[in-house]
């Protein structure tokens, strides 16, 4: 018997939720799931052999690529993360809230419904098809195919005796058993 089913409310945690977390700081993305999303500047630039830049300038392009992108990421995170944060929170939040309190009982609930009518249509299929079916099957499966060869087919020049007695054995080689 349940605590509810006894009068008694249902015991919950006395653990407060505890909201710090050991994180890894230097490893942000441990089930690799933005790996498509490492760019160098090897993957963005490359000049072929015999169309070199300075070695300075290629130096300093590699430097500029790799600061703008590390710092252009850093602003517009120190910017938006947190409101980003907040935003994806409250959505899965929402997301959760919905799956527990609509979608489960919603789904149970045409589940119990049509469970009940998935039993009656079973039951007037079973008693109104099958016996069909099972009839059409038997017929069918009694029926035998036979190779006949092509030269014992009349042709024009046979006479109607012929033919009779061609007829009279492709017949016979196609009854039913």
């Amino acid at each position: 018997m349940s605590d509810s089913e006894k009068g008694h409310a249902p015991e919950t945690s006395d653990e407060p939720v505890n909201l710090k977390f050991n994180m890894n700081v230097s490893d942000r993305d441990p089930n690799g799931i933005n790996e498509h999303l490492k760019v160098s500047f090897s993957e963005v630039f490359a000049e072929p052999h015999g169309n070199y830049s300075f070695d300075a300038i290629w130096k300093l392009s590699y430097t500029i690529f790799e600061g703008s992108k590390l710092w252009c990421y850093r602003i517009i995170s120190a910017i938006f993360a947190l409101p980003c944060a907040l935003f994806c929170g409250c959505y899965f939040a929402c997301v959760v809230f919905g799956q527990i309190w609509a979608y489960t009982p919603c789904i149970r609930g045409l589940s119990i419904l049509f469970g009940c009518m998935f039993k009656m249509i079973t039951l007037c299929v079973q008693v109104c098809c099958n016996p069909v079916n099972d009839s059409v099957a038997r017929i069918l499966s009694r029926i035998r195919f036979y190779h006949v060869n092509s030269g014992s087919l009349p042709t024009v020049k046979q006479d109607v005796k012929d033919f009779d007695e061609n007829v009279a054995l492709t017949t016979a080689s196609l009854k039913v058993v």
